[in-house]
């Protein structure tokens, strides 16, 4: 047991704990962990047939303790082994791992290998072995390149880390004359540009107005646009205007085509029962005086809606009147419209003439 104590101790000393360390230490000193744990059977087993025996009590004393400090060691023995078996696992299997990476590894590398070899074998067969150098070499080529340019980025970051610690001594504020001249210089460059960036944006501002405003220009249409307009709303009203007094006239066609066939359908209806009526009611002398009443009904309706056609036709004429009073009026009022449209134009064009003289006058009083 001592010897196991010492072994555990130089062990942990010196190597420190691993899994395969602890593995091997349990299978190198199983024999003397079992014939511990059987002394300490032996010591309790013996401690109590002595308790009994003798009776004594500091022997009874000396045994306990005995028995507690091997109980205790063997609890922690057992706990330390229980440890050791889980590192143990854990390495055996980091163990099984590696080597199965190791395997793959070697799978790998032999199968890289053998293309290896089967693209040399390739290469001694190929016929243009020219062009398979030449690409050699261009791969070479590539690859020294990239080589040269990891030099020069490795160059260029040395020299921008020089150039940043120059800065930063520039900025340090050294009492040499140049150094102050050069952060003046870098100050009035800065509120400068400053003054600049603010001084573009108010002209950017200003640019934005005046697009604005002269898009808002652009949209008033001038005089000459609006006389355009003008002329062409006119084309467009009256044309409207003839296409509705022609639908007018249309329609008052049909209606009027419309009635005359509708008076016609009557009186072939009326000329159809008179014809059918008149044989059976001439047989008789109280049919011939029934047909006489008809025919006075008849003449009386017919009275009727002429007095009626007559009536309508008055009211039209009536209208045909008022309208035509109405339009005197109006073509009154459009030859005035024109006269007032055609003395603005003419004293526009007065004004105009007016101004120019005026600004010529102006300009050759500043000259004199």
């Amino acid at each position: 047991q001592e010897d196991l104590r010492k072994q555990m101790a130089e062990f942990t000393e010196t190597s420190g704990v691993s899994a395969s360390g602890v593995g091997a230490l349990i299978l190198d000193n199983e024999d003397q962990i079992k014939a511990a744990i059987q002394h300490y059977e032996q010591a309790s087993e013996e401690s109590k047939s002595m308790s009994g025996n003798t009776g004594k009590k500091s022997l009874e004393q000396q045994f306990k303790r005995l028995e507690s400090a091997l109980i205790k060691q063997a609890a922690e023995l057992k706990q330390r082994v229980q440890d050791m078996k889980g590192e143990y696992t854990s390495a055996k299997q980091a163990l099984a791992t590696s080597r199965e990476a190791k395997t793959t590894q070697a799978q790998k590398r032999e199968k890289l290998v053998d293309a290896i070899s089967e693209l040399e074998e390739k290469e001694s067969n190929v016929s243009n072995k020219a062009l398979l150098n030449q690409l050699r070499s261009l791969v070479m080529l590539n690859e020294m390149l990239k080589r040269q340019e990891a030099t020069f980025v490795q160059n260029c970051r040395a020299q921008r880390a020089e150039l940043e610690e120059k800065l930063k001594i520039l900025k340090s504020g050294e009492d040499s004359e140049e150094t102050k001249r050069m952060l003046e210089i870098e100050r009035l460059y800065e509120t400068d540009l400053s003054k600049y960036n603010k001084l573009r944006s108010l002209l950017a501002k200003k640019n934005l107005q005046i697009a604005m405003v002269t898009r808002q220009i652009d949209s008033i249409p001038t005089r000459a646009e609006l006389l355009q307009y003008q002329r062409r709303f006119v084309e467009l009203y009256e044309l409207v205007s003839s296409k509705l007094v022609e639908t007018r006239k249309y329609f008052e066609l049909y209606n009027m085509l419309e009635e005359k066939h509708r008076y016609m359908v009557n009186e072939v209806d009326l000329l159809d029962s008179i014809s059918k009526s008149v044989p059976k009611l001439m047989a008789s002398k109280g049919g011939k005086e029934q047909l006489g009443k008809k025919f006075i009904s008849i003449i009386n309706n017919l009275e009727n809606s002429q007095t009626q056609v007559d009536a309508r036709c008055d009211l039209e004429k009536d209208k045909y009147n008022i309208l035509g009073e109405k339009h005197k009026k109006l073509l009154q009022k459009q030859r005035k419209y024109f006269q007032a449209v055609k003395e603005f134009q003419e004293e526009c064009y007065k004004n105009e003439r007016l101004t120019a003289a005026l600004e010529t006058y102006e300009t050759e009083q500043e000259e004199d």
